[in-house]
């Protein structure tokens, strides 16, 4: 039979008792149920997530902000796309290459499960490489000059030491050295997205000292010891 109308509390437990009674008009024993707790309904979860950033370096791995509800466990996954841990709350995700990718995620809860797919378009930039020439790399004074040919990738600003205390943001700077020594001459080259690079030379000045002509020297004696 199908009772209606009673008022019944969330979280309480209710137990039926039923007895029958047959044609003679004898009662049956009580017979007890083992209980029934009532569960308040839960709503079916709702996934959804946010990528903070979409242009990062190749290097690089960005962390997804899950604004999930109503769910206790998690499945991502994604064509191309690199996850620390499927089944994070908050995977770390990595890209090879720039493009258009696709991130599906499936929330599980008590009240069911639920499915998104957000089309995410990314940005892969590449690293930067610092390098350079110049134009020698052992210069004798009073001639100091040195020219530096910048060969850096993937780099828009570059920051010089010469190692002199002279400095430069120049792309090809040039640098004029006046005492002997030895010199590190650096470049830390960067784009402002990735990390920068750094490239290291050995610059090394010398002098010259000594006789700057040469003189034809002729002896003679007297007298001559081979005359008659």
């Amino acid at each position: 039979f199908i009772r209606t109308g009673l008022s019944l509390v969330y979280g309480q437990t209710y137990y039926i008792s039923v007895r029958s009674k047959n044609g003679a008009g004898l009662w049956s024993s009580i017979c007890s149920s083992d209980g029934i707790t009532i569960v308040a309904p839960v709503s079916p979860p709702t996934a959804d997530f946010i990528i903070n950033t979409t242009e990062l370096c190749v290097s690089d791995a960005v962390q997804i902000t899950n604004t999930t509800t109503g769910a206790s466990t998690y499945v991502w996954s994604g064509s191309g796309i690199a996850f620390n841990d499927p089944n994070a709350f908050e995977p770390f995700v990595s890209f090879s290459a720039s493009g258009l990718y696709a991130i599906e995620l499936i929330a599980n809860g008590p009240g069911g499960a639920d499915t998104l797919v957000q089309n995410i378009n990314v940005f892969v930039h590449p690293l930067t490489n610092a390098s350079f020439t110049v134009s020698d790399d052992t210069l004798v004074l009073p001639s100091g000059f040195l020219a530096c040919t910048n060969t850096s990738t993937n780099a828009v600003n570059y920051n010089w030491s010469f190692g002199d205390g002279n400095t430069s943001t120049d792309s090809d700077p040039w640098n004029n050295y006046t005492s002997t020594g030895i010199y590190e001459l650096s470049l830390i080259a960067g784009n402002g997205l990735c990390p920068t690079d750094t490239a290291v030379q050995t610059i090394v000045v010398v002098t010259t000292t000594g006789v700057g002509e040469t003189s034809l020297v002729s002896l003679e004696g007297y007298p001559n010891p081979v005359a008659d």
